[in-house]
C-alpha cells in the first residue's frame, strides 16, 4: 500500500521555555500570515493575471507539459490497460479563454443546434442520476434523534449535461469509514461505464496518482493518507481504472459490432482538496482536453442519439469542490448567456438531486464547496462573458 501525503497546517503545542524562541516563532507567524493571504488574495482573483495570466487574445503561453508536472495533465486512453496520447489526446497549444469559448459554441451547435439555453439546466428530474447509490451511515442528529445512527442512500454522483457530463464523487472506495463498498463501488463504475456511457474519467484529485499509472497503484490497488489522518480516514481510495476498461470489454463482446473496440480515456489533473487552481495554464488546458474529447466523439454531426453520445465523468473526493468548479467553468464556455449566478446554482440543484443530499453535514451541502472555488467561477465567468461580448 502506499501512502498519498496532503497538504495540511500542524498547530505544535509544546510550552516554550525560552522567551527568544516566542518572540522567533510571533516573528516567523506573521511573515507567514502575510505570504498566506498574499497567496489567497492571488487565487482569488486579486493580482490574477500576475501571477499566471489568463490570455484573454490569442496569444500563447507556450507549450503545455503533459508529464512530470504536479499541477501538469496527464491523459491516458489505454487498449488492454496501455497508455497512449493519440488524436483524443491534450491540445498542445495553450489554449485561451477565446479559443475555448469559439469551440465550445461550435460543439453545442453540433450537438443541440441553435436552439436556446437548454430546459435541462432547470429540470431536476434530467440532472439526475438515482442508479447509483451505497448505503451511508449517518448521524441521525442530522435527521431526526439524538445518539444515534442510521443508514441513508448516498448517490453518487449527477448529471450535469445530461448526456454528456457527469459530475460525481470517486468512483472506487474512499477513506472515510462510511464511503461505500468495494461491491457498491464496482456497481457504480459499471453504471457509469455500461448505463451512463462514460468514455472519460477526469480525475481533479492530489490524493490520488493517475489510474494508469501502474507503478504508484503496483502495492494491491490501494492509496492511504497520511497516519496523521488514519484516525478518521482509515481506508484506501481503490483503484478503479483497471475495472472500468474490464466492464467497457464486457460490454464490447455484447454488441452487434464487436470489431468496434471501446476503449476508455483517463485524464489526471491535481487540484488540492478544498483549493482551486494555482495556474491558469493548467487549468485551460484541462478545459481545452476536455472539449477535445468531446470534438471528437462528436465528430461534427448532431445525429447520434443523446443516449448513446459517449460522456465524462468528471470527479473529485466527494464530486462537489473541485468537480464542481471546474464542472462550473466548462458549462459556462458551453453556455455563456448564462450568468455566475445561474451557473452555480446549476451545479447546486443537480448536486441536490443525489439521494440523501438532507442527511449530509452542512460543510458538505454546497457545490462548489468552498467560498473560495465560488468566487473562482464568479471571477471565470466574467473573463468569458468579456470574451462573449467581443466574439459572439
Amino acid at each position: 500500500m502506499r501512502l498519498r501525503k496532503r497538504s495540511v497546517s500542524f498547530e505544535n503545542n509544546r510550552p516554550m521555555a525560552n522567551s527568544n524562541i516566542i518572540i522567533n516563532i510571533m516573528r516567523t507567524l506573521f511573515f507567514v500570515t502575510i505570504s498566506v493571504r498574499s497567496a489567497s488574495a492571488i487565487q482569488l482573483g486579486v493580482g490574477f493575471s500576475r501571477h499566471c495570466p489568463i490570455p484573454r487574445s490569442s496569444s500563447s503561453l507556450g507549450k503545455h507539459n503533459i508529464v512530470g508536472n504536479r499541477m501538469a495533465s496527464s491523459l491516458h486512453s489505454p487498449s488492454a490497460i496501455q497508455a497512449t496520447n493519440n488524436d483524443g489526446g491534450i491540445d498542445q497549444d495553450s489554449p485561451t479563454v477565446a479559443n475555448l469559448l469559439q469551440r465550445a459554441q461550435t460543439l453545442r451547435r453540433n450537438i443541440y443546434g441553435d436552439s436556446n439555453t437548454p430546459s435541462f439546466v432547470h429540470d431536476t428530474s434530467r440532472l439526475s442520476y438515482p442508479s447509483s447509490t451505497y448505503n451511508m451511515e449517518t448521524d441521525n442528529t442530522i435527521i431526526r434523534n439524538r445518539n444515534s445512527k442510521t443508514i441513508v442512500q448516498r448517490g453518487f454522483c449527477n448529471w450535469l449535461i445530461p448526456h454528456l457530463l457527469m459530475i460525481g464523487q470517486y468512483p472506487g472506495t474512499t477513506p472515510e469509514t462510511n464511503g461505500p463498498t468495494r461491491n457498491e463501488s464496482a456497481r457504480h463504475v459499471r453504471n457509469m461505464v455500461q448505463d451512463a456511457n462514460i468514455s472519460l474519467f477526469c480525475c481533479l484529485q492530489s490524493e490520488v496518482p493517475c489510474q494508469m499509472d501502474e507503478e504508484a497503484w503496483r502495492d494491491g490497488g490501494g492509496i492511504y493518507l497520511e497516519p496523521y489522518y488514519r484516525r478518521e480516514f482509515p481506508r484506501p481510495f481503490t483503484r478503479y481504472g483497471a475495472l472500468a476498461q474490464s466492464f467497457a470489454n464486457d460490454s464490447n463482446s455484447k454488441r452487434k459490432q464487436p470489431r468496434q473496440q471501446r476503449s476508455l480515456a483517463f485524464l489526471h489533473n491535481p487540484i488540492e482538496d478544498l483549493s482551486v487552481p494555482t495556474c491558469n495554464d493548467s487549468l485551460l488546458s484541462l478545459l481545452s482536453s476536455l472539449l477535445q474529447h468531446l470534438e471528437n466523439e462528436h465528430n461534427g454531426n448532431n445525429n447520434t442519439a443523446p443516449n448513446n453520445q459517449p460522456t465524462i465523468y468528471l470527479h473529485c473526493w466527494g464530486g462537489r469542490g473541485r468537480a464542481g468548479l471546474i464542472g462550473s467553468c466548462l458549462a459556462s464556455l458551453l453556455f455563456p448567456e448564462l450568468s455566475s449566478k445561474e451557473i452555480l446554482e446549476w451545479v447546486q440543484r443537480g448536486y441536490d438531486t443525489r439521494a440523501g443530499a438532507e442527511s449530509m453535514r452542512e460543510g458538505l451541502k454546497r457545490s462548489p464547496q468552498t467560498e473560495q472555488q465560488r468566487w473562482f467561477v464568479r471571477e471565470f465567468v466574467a473573463l468569458v462573458h468579456t470574451e462573449r461580448d467581443k466574439i459572439l
